[in-house]
C-alpha cells in the first residue's frame, strides 16, 4: 500500500532526505505509550551520525512542556513534532515515508498503530508485551525491547539504522502481511469448513 507520490517527495517535506532513516511515533499522544522514554533513548546516541530524523505525529493528551524539555539540544533539532489530529491521508503519507515504528509503550493490549506498521511493512521497535509479541518476531520484524529503558531502546535505534536490515525485515513483514489479511483468514476458515463437511 502506498499513496501515490513520490516517497523522497514527502520525506522532504518532513525534513529528510533519502539517505536519512525516518522513525515514527505515531497517534494519540498518552503516557503509558512511552514517549519520554524515547527521547531519554535519542539522548543516550548521536542521532546525526546515524541519519536519524524522528517524526511525532499526533495529538497530546498529556502534559507536552515537560516532554519537549527532554531531548538535549543537539537532540532536539532531529525532531519534528506534529501536536494535532492526523487526517487519514497524511497518515498513510507519513507511514509510506518512514522506515521505523517506534512503539516503546508501557501497557498495551491490541494495538492499531502496530497493525498499520504491518500493512504499511514497516518494521518496528517496541516493547516486551503480549500485544506487541503475539504478532512481532524479534528480529524478524523489529526489535522487541525491555520495558522501560532508554539504553536499550538507544541500542535498537543504532541497529536500526540500517538500510539491509530494514529490507530484510520489509520482506518478512509483506509475509506477515498476508498471513494476517482477511482473504487470507477466509481462505483457511472454507479450507476448514470443508474438510469438516467432507468428514461428515
Amino acid at each position: 500500500p502506498s499513496p501515490n507520490t513520490d516517497r523522497d517527495a514527502i520525506r522532504e517535506r518532513y525534513g529528510a532526505g533519502p539517505e536519512d532513516f525516518i522513525f515514527l511515533f505515531y497517534g494519540l499522544i498518552r503516557d503509558y505509550k512511552g514517549l519520554d522514554i524515547f527521547f531519554h533513548a535519542l539522548n543516550e546516541i548521536d542521532p546525526a551520525r546515524h541519519r536519524i530524523k524522528v517524526i511525532v505525529a499526533g495529538e497530546f493528551y498529556t502534559r507536552k512542556a515537560p516532554l519537549l524539555d527532554i531531548p538535549e539540544e543537539s537532540v532536539r533539532r532531529h525532531i519534528r513534532i506534529e501536536d494535532r489530529f492526523i487526517p487519514d491521508r497524511e497518515a498513510d503519507e507519513l507511514l509510506y515515508a518512514s522506515d521505523v515504528m517506534v512503539l516503546p509503550y508501557r501497557s498495551a493490549s491490541q494495538s492499531g498503530i502496530l497493525a498499520d506498521a504491518v500493512n504499511f511493512q514497516l518494521p518496528v521497535i517496541c516493547t516486551d508485551l503480549p500485544g506487541f509479541t503475539d504478532v512481532i518476531t524479534d528480529q524478524k520484524h523489529g526489535l522487541i525491547i525491555p520495558r522501560e529503558s532508554p539504553k536499550a531502546l538507544a541500542r535498537a535505534l543504532t541497529e536500526m539504522a540500517d538500510p539491509k536490515k530494514i529490507s530484510t525485515m520489509k520482506e518478512h513483514l509483506a509475509a506477515l502481511r498476508k498471513q494476517l489479511s482477511w482473504e487470507e483468514f477466509t481462505g483457511q476458515f472454507w479450507s476448514a469448513l470443508t474438510a469438516k463437511i467432507e468428514k461428515a
